[in-house]
Parts: C-alpha cells; structure tokens; sequence
C-alpha cells in the first residue's frame, strides 16, 4: 500500500452506491473495484464502484497481519519490525486462501475467481499500516454483482457482454442498499467451509 489520499466514493451505510477513487486505507468487505491493469508497486487509491456497475475485483477480508484467526496454526509476527515482503507475502496467501470459502460460498478451486491481496509497504509498516486486504477477482472479465455467497463461476457472474439497452425501458438501476446481500459482506456464507492448507 502507499501512502493516503481523500477518497470519493459515496457509501450508503458500509456500501458503496456513488463510484470514486477510494483509500486503500478505507476499503471494506463488499468493496467492488474497477482497477487499472497497470496499477503500479505501490497503491495509494482504487476505483470503487457499486456492485451492480461493471467490475473485477472485490474485498472479501481486511486483516491484521499476525491475526491468529487468519487461519489454523497462523504465526504471530512482531508488529515493530518489518517482516519482509516475503514473509508478509506468505501469511497473506494463506490468509486470504482461507478467508475465499467464507466470503464466496464455494471452495476456492471450485471456483472461476482468484484471489489477490495489498501488502504494507515498509514506509506504511513504519507508520502503524499492518493490513492486509484480500480481494476476489477475475482474469479481466467484469462482473455487475457482488460474488458474496454466489457459485464463483463465470457463467453465473459476468455480466451481459452485449451491453443491450431498451430505450422504452432505461431507468438508471437503484442504489445497491446493505438489504442487497443475503447475508452482510463481513459475515461469512452459512454454507461454506473454511479452507485449511497453504498454496
């Protein structure tokens, strides 16, 4: 991560209903994003989007590093001295690997979504930025609905790629209110199973 900017997106609630670059600092579970494909090393801000827009990446955990509920047997890491990209890019693999069941509802490698995750940075760590934020994401195609508690396949989330519009029927879509997820974006799916090994 890098260091903070103002964000603009608008939120109703925990949810973004108004798209605006947001603060990596201030990203939520239910987060969806629209980033460029030439985001640089260091991240200071992310397009947010409401849901129903076209995205690719989505928050499904923000952690502290050393959480020991991240998943089983995670190391505690001493919060006054950098760990290293390395070793922070280990516990966050399987951190985020274990937090993809919960949030998407199905196993990871039943799933058409991948996982990515933002580090601290050595500045940021120096300066009380221990988080780190997992996403779900595609390999490019766009969704217009959040994964959370979904089936995890293309087929079901990508959006109509012919982009149809009814001129008799063009109504702007409602802002996506918290009653749009089933179950809220920080809790996980009752159906799913956390996931135990490393990758």
């Amino acid at each position: 991560m890098a260091s903070c900017g103002g964000g603009g997106a608008s939120r109703d609630g925990d949810i973004v209903v108004s798209a605006g670059e947001e603060s990596v600092f201030d990203l939520r579970p239910g987060d969806c994003l629209f980033p460029s494909e030439d985001l640089g090393d260091e991240v200071g801000e992310l397009p947010a989007v409401p849901c129903i827009e076209n995205h690719t990446h989505e928050v499904m955990k923000v952690w502290t590093v050393g959480d020991p509920a991240a998943f089983p047997s995670a190391d505690e890491i001493e919060s006054d001295v950098y760990p290293g990209e390395g070793e922070l890019t280990t516990w966050a693999d399987r951190a985020c690997l274990s937090s993809f069941d919960d949030y998407v509802g199905v196993n990871y490698f039943d799933s058409d979504l991948f996982y990515t995750f933002l580090l601290p940075t050595l500045d940021g760590w120096a300066d009380g930025d221990n988080e780190v934020s997992c996403f779900a994401r595609t390999t490019g195609w766009t969704m217009a609905e959040s994964v959370h508690c979904t089936s995890g396949l293309r087929v079901d989330l990508e959006s109509d790629p012919r982009g149809d519009e009814d001129e008799t029927d063009s109504e702007e879509p409602e802002p996506q209110p918290d009653s749009a997820y089933a179950v809220p974006p920080d809790e996980p799916c009752p159906t799913s199973g956390s996931t135990s090994s490393g990758s």
